[in-house]
């Protein structure tokens, strides 16, 4: 169970998980900023966005419906820890 996380700790440990997913595939993403859109940036494919989600709801313990699996919610850094933020908000 993962205690509840400023969106600043939030966003550190989505960082965090993306440089490692992106280092898996041989992919320096440290340099990536939190307002590169990641799918277009290379970093990670297909794979590991999914597996990138996957993480998110373990980790935050929330469950994503499929109508936001969308590039505004999922799409960089920042986004991912807004909808983390709105979705704590809500429960």
């Amino acid at each position: 169970m993962t205690p509840f996380l400023d969106v600043t700790e939030a966003k550190g440990a989505i960082r965090e998980k993306v440089v490692t997913l992106a280092a898996r595939r041989g992919v320096d993403a440290r340099a990536l900023t939190d307002a590169d859109v990641i799918p277009e940036s290379g970093a990670l494919d297909s794979l590991a966005i999914l597996q990138l989600i996957e993480w998110f709801e373990l980790t935050f313990e929330l469950t994503i419906a499929q109508s936001d699996l969308t590039l505004e919610n999922f799409g960089t850094i920042d986004a991912m820890a807004s909808y983390y933020e709105r979705s704590r908000a809500r429960s």
